[in-house]
Formats: C-alpha cells, structure tokens, sequence
C-alpha cells in the first residue's frame, strides 16, 4: 500500500484507509476530525499505515466487530471509558505469589492486583494486551525448583596417648609421739620418733592408648536455596546443686551438647554446577571438672572446633573437606627437688607424666542432582512490553523496507514536485527480488473471536495460493462465502496484500494450531515460473473467553 497525505484532513486520511482496506472507522465525539496531517508512506500494508496514523494523531482504536473499529483519543479519560479490561487468575505451582504480585505491578504497572496464599493465587485485572504479557511473565517465573541429594561421609579419628613412669617419694616427714596423740607434754623428746606416709615408696609403671572412630554416612534432599541441618553427637548432663535457708539443698541438672552440627545451603546454578554454603561445628568433651563441696557440682570442660566454606561442584563430583586437626601436648613431673631432674637418674627420685590427645576429621561431599529447574523457552526470555507509560501497548516499529516520511520530508517533497517518489532498494521489491510472501496472524485469538489473517505480496509480480486451516478449530466468517472446506484461495497482486477472515471455534481453548500457505504459485514477464518464500508464522493460540 503507498498513501501519500499532504496537509490532509484526518477524516479525508481514514476515508482513504477505509477504501484501500474495507474497513469501517466510527469516531469518538472528542476525536478532532478536521484536524490536518501530512504523511507519506510506501509499501506498507494497512495494520502499519493504521498504527502509524492512529500514534502521529494520539489516537487509539477498539475493534467492534471484525471490520469496525472506533477511533478514539489516547488520554488516561478515554482509554478508562473504551478499553475492555479482562480478569485473570494465576494459579502458581512454585512461584511465590507476593513476588509475582511485585513483578507485575513494576513490569505492568498494574494496579488491579489481588493474591491469595492459601491457594498460591494471584488474581489481575487489566487490558487484554497487559493480560497476554503478564501470562508470557508468569509462565517465565512459575518454574519448579530443582532438587539435590548431598551425600556426607565423615571420619573422625582420636588417639590418646599417655605414660606415667617413675618412683613416688613421700612429700613430707613428720616427727612426734606414737599413736596419734594429739597433745605432746613438755620434756618428751626423747621419745618422739620420725615418720612419712605409707607406703613410703611407690613406683609408677603405666602406659595408655586409645583410639577411636566415628563414621556416619547421612544423605539429605534439600530443594534449591533451602537450608538443612544435621546434628551428630550426645548431650551431657551437668549437675548443680544449691543450698537455701528453709529449702535445704536443691539439685538441677542441665545439658551440654557434644558433637558435630552441620549447616548447608545449596543453589543449582543454570548451567547445572551446584554451589554449597557449608557451616560445621565440632564440640568434643575434654575433661570432667568437679568442684569443691559437699556434694560436689560437676562440669565439663569442652573443646570446640568449627569452619565455614563454599565450595562449587558439578553433579556427582566429590570434595574433600580435611584438617580439622585438634592436638594437645602435657608434660607434668614431681619428685625430690633437684634429684628429680636428673638425666636418666631422674626418673628413680621422682615420677613423669606425658598426655598427648590428637583428633582429626575427614568429610566427603557430594551432590547429586535429582531434578533441574527447566528454562523457560526461548520465546518467553524476550517480550515485547511497549513503552514506559503503556507497557502493553503494541510497537509501532514497521518491517523492513517500509518506507515512512511525516511532516519533514513531505514539505520537501512539496517544494521539489519534479522529486521522484521513494522507491524500494534492488533486492527488496525490484523486479528482479526473489518473490516472497509474509503472513501476519497476531498470534492468539479467542473462542468466537474472528481471526484476520493478513498476507502481503512483497514482489512486484501477480501470486496466488491457498491457505490452509484445521476444520475443527477454524471456520470461514460469517462475511466470507468460501465453504468450510479446510482452505482459502486467494490471489495476491503486485505488493498488494489481502486479508483472509475466520472465526475461532468453540471448545478449542488452549490448542496452538498452525496456519499453513500452499501451493504459492507466480510468473515473470518471460512467463517462467517462480519460486516464492514464504515469510512470518502462521501460528495461532486460541484462548478462552
């Protein structure tokens, strides 16, 4: 189509529009029909020369029946008074539903929005185009989460080492009188006699080891950023006792955890590597602290080791995670001052005691990847979502090899009237470009709705063909007179292009059907036969009411 408006009343324009396409305008009484524009466009085809009219004029349309449309001004007032607005619920499998509320209302600007947790729902209320890209949205966001299994072995090995060796002397003498008397008269020392403890000697012969391995292999299923945590170990119990007046003396009892406590988090990544946040802490029991008393409180000297690490592995990888080494080195002697520290010799005037304690714990990690989270498709990682006041409006850009001018160019235009009009480049729509045909469908419909499908001769030769539809889910509309027959003919002149009317059937909501173009056929000026391609998608989503 090539339209060429100078300072042209804008209903003269859409009588023009009105001529070339068979299409009926109705206009709101705000709409400024004697208003004048100037516009020249070539080989573009009526949904573009209607666009690009409707933005120049800061106009909006509503279709009322499949060749009627109302034309009317594109102020807040308006589209609230013409614009039909649809109800939508998202029923959400893994997606929080306060979180799809937040991203349509930043992405949408949505205001009609209500969620329900109880049954995971997000209910909207919105044009039929925000509608369509909030469920292109939804569906990117509602994926399900994936899921790992950690497999943990971990080995802790203690040793104990400790040796007493050496003979005991007594710590003190003691002198006075036999028998234990406890009062020694004056002038008896003559009968005093000396004494040490008994025995009187004691020689220490002992050397103790032990070893000991604790081995647990636990394995747990955690979803993605989930966080799990594993205790392994025992609880001591701590006695403390306290004496009131007129209550006596009264026992409690606490407990003190011992053992190794394990935190994680995992996150599968899109390329299928896991990433693990890993907190371990380990309490082992040193020694056993009593203090003074009748009846003694008893306490527990605890040793603690902990780490924090992140590691990132592939699915089935193992990492071993060593070094958490404690070790405790004592040295203790006692026997006769200077005799006990003598080289060799030493160990006959006194006794010497060596403790050594080392512990050691191994862990293996490994992840294995039970279920992926699948990536949206390629068609819902990039959305058309209009322009910043509008994000479902619908784009204004033109094909490839539209030519457009507004105001500028047609004054030049008028001032050099002997100007030849723009003509396509070679190659696009010259005579001697490769035939080819482009089907517009608008990608979805709704049940009862009629379905325009739109197609465009891109060469300058005459074409002719079929399309092709499913019976069960397309009919011809009421305004056609072709018998259901599962086909359309149509011809197509030199960069003409033709629109093609069906209605959607009932009871086919949800089916994506696929519109097909048959047997194109052309000739050249030699009379030889063409090969024409076929541009577009002929894809159709049929939607519910």
């Amino acid at each position: 189509m090539a339209l060429d408006f100078r300072d042209t009343r804008l209903s003269t324009a859409f009588e023009t529009l009105s001529r070339h396409s068979g299409l009926n305008f109705a206009f709101d009484r705000d709409v400024r029909t004697d208003s004048r524009l100037t516009l020249s466009l070539r080989h573009a085809n009526v949904d573009e020369a209607l666009r690009l009219l409707l933005e120049l004029q800061q106009l909006e349309r509503k279709w009322l029946t499949p060749n009627t449309l109302l034309i009317y001004p594109a102020t807040p007032a308006k589209k609230r008074e013409h614009q039909d607005l649809q109800t939508r619920s998202f029923y959400l499998n893994s997606a929080d539903p306060k979180q799809v509320q937040t991203l349509l209302r930043d992405m949408l600007k949505t205001r009609d929005l209500a969620i329900d947790e109880r049954l995971n729902l997000v209910v909207m209320r919105d044009t039929p185009e925000a509608v369509d890209l909030a469920e292109r949205l939804v569906a990117g966001v509602d994926r399900p989460d994936a899921e790992l299994t950690v497999e943990l072995e971990l080995i802790e090995v203690s040793s104990d080492f400790g040796s007493e060796l050496g003979i005991d002397w007594p710590a003190s003498i003691q002198r006075g009188l036999p028998g234990g008397a406890t009062q020694m008269p004056w002038g008896s020392g003559r009968e005093l006699i000396s004494s040490v403890a008994n025995p009187a000697l004691a020689a220490h012969l002992r050397s103790d080891r032990r070893y000991a391995t604790l081995l647990a292999n636990p394995r747990l299923r955690l979803r993605n950023r989930d966080k799990s945590s594993l205790v392994l170990g025992s609880k001591l119990p701590v006695f403390s006792s306290i004496a009131g007046p007129n209550i006596g003396l009264t026992t409690s009892i606490s407990y003190q955890d011992v053992g190794l406590k394990l935190a994680l988090q995992a996150q599968v990544l899109p390329d299928g590597e896991i990433v693990i946040s890993l907190d371990m802490d380990l309490k082992h029991l040193l020694g056993e602290v009593r203090s003074a008393g009748d009846p003694p409180a008893t306490a527990y000297r605890i040793g603690q080791r902990s780490t924090s690490t992140v590691v990132r592995l592939r699915d089935g990888e193992t990492q071993l995670l060593v070094g958490m080494i404690g070790e405790d080195e004592r040295a203790q002697a006692r026997g006769l001052p200077g005799l006990s520290r003598l080289p060799l010799l030493g160990r006959l005037f006194g006794v010497a005691e060596d403790t050594r304690n080392r512990g050691d714990i191994v862990l293996l990690l490994t992840p294995r990847l039970q279920r992926a989270a699948p990536l949206p498709d390629a068609a819902l990682l990039t959305l058309h979502s209009g322009r910043d006041a509008d994000p479902a409006a619908t784009s204004l850009r033109l094909r490839r090899g539209v030519v457009a001018a507004s105001t500028a160019a047609a004054a030049a235009e008028a001032a050099d009237p002997a100007a030849p009009a723009p003509e396509a480049a070679d190659g696009e729509y010259g005579a001697d470009a490769e035939p080819s045909v482009e089907i517009q469908t608008g990608g979805s419909a709704k049940i009862g709705e009629a379905l325009s499908v739109s197609l465009h001769n891109k060469s300058k030769h005459l074409l002719r063909g079929e399309l092709r539809y499913d019976l069960s889910l397309f009919a011809p509309d009421e305004a056609g007179n072709a018998p259901n027959t599962g086909s359309l003919p149509f011809e197509l002149p030199p960069l003409g292009q033709v629109s093609l009317p069906l209605r959607v059937r009932s009871g086919a909501a949800g089916v994506v059907s696929m519109l097909e173009v048959v047997n194109l056929q052309g000739k050249n000026a030699a009379g030889e036969a063409l090969s024409v391609q076929l541009e577009g998608s002929g894809e159709v989503t049929i939607r519910a009411e």
